[in-house]
C-alpha cells in the first residue's frame, strides 16, 4: 500500500508498503495535520439562511427586491470558487493515477473524502428559485428531470464537472487502476436540516446537495469496475466486499484492431448470460505507444520503486562531459 494526500496539493508520503504499522502511522499524522477549510461551508450556510428565514416564500415584493441581487452574487461567487476548488482536485487524482500507470499488474486505488460536487452551487441555486422564483416555475419542479431553465445554464450550468470526472475514470482505465471511493460522511444534509436554518430547507435543495456529492463518486468507481462505499453503520461489511474484490476477477481479453487511435478511450460492453448476474467492468480502453509505458515505468520506478532494474541501472548527478555536450 501507498498513501498520498490531498490538502490541496497532492503528497506522496511513501512507496508501496507491507508493514501495516508503518501505513497507520502515516494516516495518523495525515489526519493529525488535516486542516480542511470551513469557510466554503459557512459560506453556504449563510445564504441558505438568508433564503430560508420566511420559509418557502414565491414572493417579488419590495422586501424581497433589495436582496435578490445580493444574493445571487453571493451564490455565484460561491459556486465559482467551488468550482475552482473542484477542478484542482480532481487535476491532483489525475496526477496520482497518471503516476501509478507505469506500476505493474492490477492496482486499486481507494480514494477517501467528503465528496466533490458535480455542480458546485446547483443546491444554492434552487434553494434561491424557491425563494423568489414565480410559483409554477419549471426551475424549482425538478432541476434534473429536464425542466432546467435558460437561467439556470446562464449561473450554474457552466460549472458542470461530469465530462472532468469521466476522463478521470478513462484516464484510471488506461492506467489498469480500479478506482474505489469511500465517501466518508455518513450523511451530507445533516447540517442542513439544523434548527439554525429557522424556516428550514425545501427537500428538493437537500436532495440536490446530497446528489450532487453523490453521483461523481458512484459513476468514477463504476466507469472503473469498483464501486462506492458509504460511511455507515454497514461500513465493515462494505469493506470486507472490497477485500473480496481483489481475490475474485477475471480477465478480458480481446484483439486490438489494426491502425487503432490511441488519442482517445474507446469503449467495452460486456455481455452476462447468466441470469440474474451482474458484472462490473472497465468502461474504457485506451492503447499505449511503447513510449508512452516506458515514460510510465520511469515515472514508477522513481516515485514507488515499483519496476525491477536487473541491469542496476542507476542515475548518478556528476560534471558535464565536454565530449558528449558537443556530440549532443
Amino acid at each position: 500500500m501507498s498513501v498520498a494526500s490531498l490538502n490541496p496539493e497532492l503528497v506522496i508520503h511513501s512507496d508501496f508498503l507491507a508493514d501495516r504499522a508503518a501505513v497507520h502511522a502515516m494516516l495518523e499524522e495525515i489526519q493529525g495535520a488535516s486542516d480542511r477549510p470551513r469557510t466554503q461551508e459557512m459560506e453556504r450556510r449563510q445564504i441558505l439562511g438568508e433564503l430560508s428565514s420566511t420559509g418557502r416564500v414565491y414572493n417579488r415584493g419590495a422586501s424581497a427586491g433589495f436582496d435578490i441581487p445580493v444574493l445571487q452574487n453571493q451564490i455565484r461567487a460561491y459556486a465559482e470558487g467551488e468550482y475552482n476548488r473542484s477542478q484542482q482536485t480532481l487535476k491532483s487524482l489525475g496526477q496520482v493515477v497518471s503516476t501509478l500507470a507505469g506500476v505493474p499488474g492490477r492496482k486499486a486505488l481507494l480514494h477517501v473524502s467528503d465528496g466533490v460536487p458535480n455542480r458546485p452551487g446547483e443546491d444554492l441555486y434552487l434553494a434561491w428559485v424557491y425563494r423568489y422564483g414565480d410559483e409554477g416555475n419549471p426551475a424549482a419542479q425538478g432541476l434534473r428531470s429536464g425542466g432546467m431553465t435558460t437561467d439556470y445554464f446562464r449561473e450554474i450550468g457552466r460549472f458542470d464537472l461530469l465530462p472532468q470526472f469521466q476522463q478521470l475514470g478513462d484516464l484510471a482505465n488506461a492506467a489498469r487502476v480500479t478506482w474505489y471511493t469511500l465517501d466518508a460522511e455518513a450523511n451530507h444534509v445533516a447540517t442542513l436540516r439544523s434548527a439554525g436554518l429557522r424556516g428550514g430547507v425545501a427537500s428538493e435543495v437537500l436532495d440536490a446537495f446530497e446528489v450532487n456529492l453523490r453521483e461523481p463518486l458512484e459513476l468514477t468507481a463504476k466507469r472503473t469496475g469498483g464501486r462506492r462505499i458509504q460511511a455507515s453503520s454497514t461500513f465493515a461489511d462494505q469493506l470486507a466486499k472490497l477485500g473480496t474484490d481483489f481475490a475474485t476477477f477475471y480477465s478480458l481479453g480481446f484483439t486490438v484492431p489494426p491502425g487503432l487511435s490511441g488519442e482517445e478511450a474507446h469503449k467495452i460492453r460486456v455481455e452476462v448470460r447468466g441470469k440474474g448476474l451482474v458484472v462490473r467492468h472497465r468502461q474504457t480502453w485506451k492503447p499505449k505507444s511503447s513510449d508512452e509505458r516506458s515514460a510510465e515505468a520511469t515515472t514508477a520506478a522513481l516515485l514507488y520503486h515499483a519496476v525491477t532494474n536487473p541491469l542496476g541501472i542507476e542515475l548518478v548527478p556528476g560534471a558535464p562531459d565536454p565530449l558528449i555536450d558537443a556530440l549532443g
